[in-house]
This record gives structure tokens, C-alpha cells and sequence, in this order.
């Protein structure tokens, strides 16, 4: 440490002109001014052996930090590049920023790490950002190795080009994005495969042999409901006992005639409305003998008894009448 910051005091008189090698491409600031001279370069490499030592020592003897004031563990940076030489038709920035960023940012809370994308092609014309002389590629900045790596693996899923069709990942974004303006339609699972993503008529699997199964109400006869869901089927029990007392009423009023009288029912439960002759029949006894005795809820009962109310209702007017 002491040899480092003895040659961070004039960087200049200790660089070894030897072996120097050929230099980088020069790199230039906003301002003009040249960031990657030879000075500059001996001086960062100083400076992060100087970190190294120091991350080291503190690790071992924490009381050491006291020494060096202002010390702070150097965050890990890791440059991955983005294959958009290999496929530039395909749409990494996209799968790795996200639908408004949400992408980028659900990446950066589960990691802990500062995720971007540098280089060309990466900003807006008239913006300037790090690096932009450099390729396209993610740039992660985390405070450890564990949190690098996480992070790191996360991003290299994204890079690996996959057909559209079984992109997961994709489709989920495209949900979000639907969900974010108010355009998403939720299709339901496919009846043949079990998949979502189309209709039944839409299936790949669908053979041309597939027909609709024959569904038909044993109560109504429709064709659009089953059995169970039929809206008469808490009347269907009642059917029976209808038509048994309608054949009863008629043997009375015949005079004996036969239950073939009761109607054929068709999955209607209201009987045929009785004649005036029946009426008559009924209101004599049916030629001498005793009235038949009828259920309340008859439909012959019901009859007379509206019939009485609309001449209850005609008296009432008509001495309202005489009073003014």
C-alpha cells in the first residue's frame, strides 16, 4: 500500500517505458479532452490494486478501516454484450427493458443491482450517455459477486433468441402492456388442448373429424343447456302429479271416461284449459252427481276464482257510482 500511494504521488516517473505495447484507440470527452491517456491509464490501474488491497486487509481486520478514512468496498461492474450482429432483427431491448420499464425495474429490486443499456443504438439522437462509442451491451453495476451473478444470469436468459410462438417470456410483457392500456381480452382455455392463447375453433390440434357432443335437455328438449342447468327443472317434478289429477278431473266430468283423456305433455307443465261444457258439467255435478271436488291450484279453480274477483271488482265500481 505504501509502494502504491508513493507512485499515485507523480504517476508519471514510474511508468516503465520498455515494454509499453501498442496504445488503445483514443477516447475523448464531451469536451474535447482525451480520457484514456497513457497517465490516466497507469493511474486507474494504481488505484484499483490500491482497492483491492485495502477490501483485503479490512476483510481480515475490520479495525483496519480506521486507517483509512473515507473507504468504501468497490462495486462490481460487469459489460455484457448484446448479439445484435448476429440477430438484429430480433428485439432484445425490448425483453430485457420491458413494457413502461417494468422489465428493468422488477430485475433491479429482486437483484439489488443497477441494470442499463450502453452503447450504440442505446440513446435518443441529441442525448449523450457512457460509453456510446462502445457496442450495445448491458451494464450492471452490483455492491458484491453473489448479487453479480444473479443478476448476470437473469440477463443471459433474455440474449438467447427463441421462436415467438414459445417465448414466455414475451407473451407475459405483451399481457402486461394490453393490461396497462385497457386492451386486454381474456381468452379462455382451449376445451381441446387445455392451452390459452386461442379458441377452440383456432386449435392445432383440432382434427377435421371433431363435432360438437350432442347435448339435449331430458326436461325442455333444447339443445342449449344440460339437464342440469334447465331453468323448469325444479317444475319437472310436479308433471306427473299434474296430469294425474287433469285425468281424473276429465273421468269425472265424462262420466267415467278413461286417463287416456289427460293430455300428452311435451315438456310443458300447464294442462289444457278446460270448456265451457266442462265448466258446466262441473258447476251440475257432472248430470246429478256430486260436484267434483277439485286441488286449489287448478287450473279450473283458478279460473272461477278470477271470474269471482272481476265481479267483486264490477260491484265495487259501480256503488262507488251511485255514492257520487
Amino acid at each position: 500500500l505504501e509502494q502504491i500511494n508513493t507512485k499515485l504521488m507523480n504517476p508519471t516517473a514510474f511508468i516503465e517505458t520498455a515494454d509499453l505495447g501498442p496504445s488503445p484507440p483514443p477516447i475523448y470527452s464531451a469536451d474535447g479532452q482525451r480520457v484514456n491517456t497513457r497517465d490516466k491509464r497507469f493511474k486507474d490501474k494504481l488505484m484499483e490494486e490500491r482497492q483491492t488491497l485495502l477490501e483485503k486487509a479490512i476483510a481480515e481486520n475490520p479495525a483496519l478501516k480506521a486507517f483509512a478514512p473515507g473507504f468504501a468496498p468497490a462495486k462490481k461492474v460487469k459489460k455484457i454484450d448484446i448479439p445484435v450482429d448476429k440477430y438484429p432483427d430480433y428485439n432484445f431491448i425490448g425483453l430485457i427493458i420491458g413494457p413502461r420499464g417494468n422489465t428493468q425495474k422488477r430485475m433491479e429490486r429482486e437483484t439489488g443491482c443497477k441494470i442499463s443499456i450502453r452503447g450504440k443504438g442505446s440513446s435518443k439522437k441529441g442525448r449523450s450517455q457512457p460509453d456510446e462509442d462502445q457496442p450495445l451491451h448491458v451494464h450492471i453495476i452490483a455492491p458484491d459477486e453473489e448479487k453479480l451473478a444473479k443478476a448476470e444470469s437473469m440477463i443471459n436468459k433474455l440474449l438467447i433468441p427463441m421462436d415467438e410462438t414459445q417465448n414466455v417470456h414475451k407473451a407475459k410483457q405483451l399481457r402486461e402492456l394490453a393490461l396497462i392500456n385497457g386492451t386486454l381480452r381474456e381468452v379462455p382455455k382451449c376445451r381441446i388442448c387445455g392451452e390459452d392463447g386461442h379458441k377452440i375453433q383456432e386449435c392445432p390440434k383440432r382434427t377435421s373429424s371433431w363435432s360438437a357432443a350432442e347435448v339435449k335437455c331430458a326436461i325442455c328438449g333444447l339443445d342449449t343447456h344440460l339437464t342440469i342447468d334447465c331453468p323448469n327443472k325444479g317444475n319437472a317434478t310436479r308433471l306427473p302429479a299434474l296430469n294425474d289429477e287433469y285425468a281424473s278431473f276429465m273421468a269425472e266430468l265424462g262420466g267415467g271416461a278413461s286417463s287416456s283423456a289427460a293430455p300428452k305433455s311435451s315438456g310443458s307443465l300447464a294442462p289444457n284449459k278446460p270448456t265451457s261444457a266442462e265448466m258446466s258439467g262441473r258447476a251440475t255435478g257432472g248430470g246429478g252427481g256430486a260436484a267434483a271436488k277439485l286441488p286449489p291450484n287448478h287450473p279450473a279453480n283458478q279460473q272461477q276464482q278470477q271470474q269471482q274477483r272481476h265481479q267483486q271488482q264490477q260491484q265495487r265500481h259501480q256503488q262507488q257510482q251511485q255514492r257520487h
